[in-house]
């Protein structure tokens, strides 16, 4: 074997490891310099889909694809049957449209994050996991923007068919629902610079309806007229 070449090699091995060594140091840097411009972007759209939600059902559609064009990226990667991502959302979007089986709205929505997590997910990658309380005061059946997808509210008021049950689509009768979201992963990339959310999964979630106001109902909380 000749020696030169055997030391050519061994040099040229050092300098990879070396310069790996060195690329994953300043991506780390990079990355904790990054963490709470990452968490910044989580909250904020947990934030500002709360206020998409709120308002008639054509107005509160156009707000949430607004929301899911600025916010969300395509990434092939994330594209498995458990996560919400941008081509999934904005479908559930347009066929809800097209079925239009919706009622009331939404008027008002509020969340609150807690036990957040930020961690780095490959190169430009970011997940952050967190659990998530949502407070929401509802007429009727409206569909909303959450951590699970874009599907009906369920009003925990349930009327029944031959053949099945289904939610009271009244849209006088008045409902509040704190939803507790726990275990919610978002992916994210850095995408030119800017945090985008790729894909969301959750697995968890719990809470029930119940009627605040109806048509019946003289006040919040109060007894039904004689």
């Amino acid at each position: 074997m000749n020696l030169r070449k055997l030391n050519r090699g061994l040099i040229l091995g050092a300098v990879l490891i070396i310069g790996t060594a060195a690329y994953v140091v300043y991506d780390n840097a990079r990355f904790n310099r990054s963490r709470d411009e990452i968490q910044s972007t989580v909250e904020s759209y947990f934030d500002s889909m709360a206020q998409a939600n709120i308002g008639d059902k054509d107005a509160m559609r156009e707000n949430c694809t607004n929301l899911i064009d600025e916010q969300w990226a395509y990434d092939n990667s994330m594209e498995d049957y458990y996560y919400e991502t941008k081509g999934f959302l904005l479908e559930n979007i347009r066929s809800s449209e097209e079925e239009d089986t919706s009622t009331g709205y939404i008027s008002e929505f509020e969340c609150s994050t807690s036990n957040i997590s930020v961690n780095k997910n490959g190169p430009d990658g970011a997940v952050v996991t967190l659990d998530l309380e949502a407070y929401i005061e509802f007429y009727g059946y409206p569909y909303a923007l959450t951590p699970v997808g874009f599907e009906p509210l369920d009003n925990n008021n349930y009327e029944s068919t031959d053949d099945y049950f289904f939610c009271n689509p009244d849209d006088t009768i008045k409902y509040r629902l704190t939803q507790g979201f726990e275990g919610i992963s978002v992916y994210l990339k850095n995408t030119d610079g800017e945090w985008k959310i790729t894909a969301i999964e959750s697995y968890y979630w719990d809470g029930a309806a119940e009627i605040i106001e109806d048509e019946n109902t003289n006040s919040e909380g109060g007894e039904a007229d004689e």
